[in-house]
């Protein structure tokens, strides 16, 4: 996730960095995700890993915090560039199509390992629409799961294609 990319370049630069959660983008299904307590099962493990990296200001509110260890974030994807450089840069990859944002700086050298201060109050950046991520009753799931258990079970059992019937 952001978080782990984030705190190996603040580790090994020994720099503070700033990232900002109302700069950084996120689709609104996710949102709607965090909403409804909805988060994939790496984020746990992720956040263990990077947290001990990861300063809080005291307005972050925690319920959007998984968004930075989710293991789909785009934290492969995180350029660092000279500040003078960085705004021309999300501008050129936006006129070619692309999609960029500054979500962050790095502030300082520091001593020791670096760290990672998380600013903002909310993920204001939404990319896309919402109604995309919606909650299914716990019996529609239920059900579905049965069905493809019903499915994988009557599957395992038939015959490869192209071998002998069984006796």
């Amino acid at each position: 996730g952001l978080a782990g990319h984030l705190a190996e370049m603040a580790r090994r630069g020994r720099v503070r960095i700033r990232l900002d959660l109302e700069s950084l983008p996120v689709y609104a299904a996710a949102v709607e995700c965090l909403e409804q307590e909805i988060v994939p099962g790496a984020v746990e493990s992720n956040q263990q890993y990077a947290m001990g990296w990861i300063d809080l200001a005291p307005e972050v509110e925690e319920r959007w915090t998984p968004i930075l260890y989710d293991p789909q974030t785009s934290g492969g994807l995180l350029i660092a560039l000279p500040e003078a450089r960085a705004e021309e840069f999300v501008q050129r990859l936006r006129a070619r199509g692309g999609f960029a944002a500054a979500i962050g700086a790095v502030e300082r050298r520091t001593e020791g390992e670096g760290r990672i201060a998380v600013r903002g109050t909310r993920l204001a950046a939404i990319v896309g629409e919402k109604g995309i991520a919606m909650a299914k009753p716990e019996n529609e799931g239920a059900e579905m799961l049965s069905a493809m258990a019903a499915a994988f079970s009557s599957k395992a059992s038939a015959p490869l294609a192209g071998s002998p019937p069984a006796d």
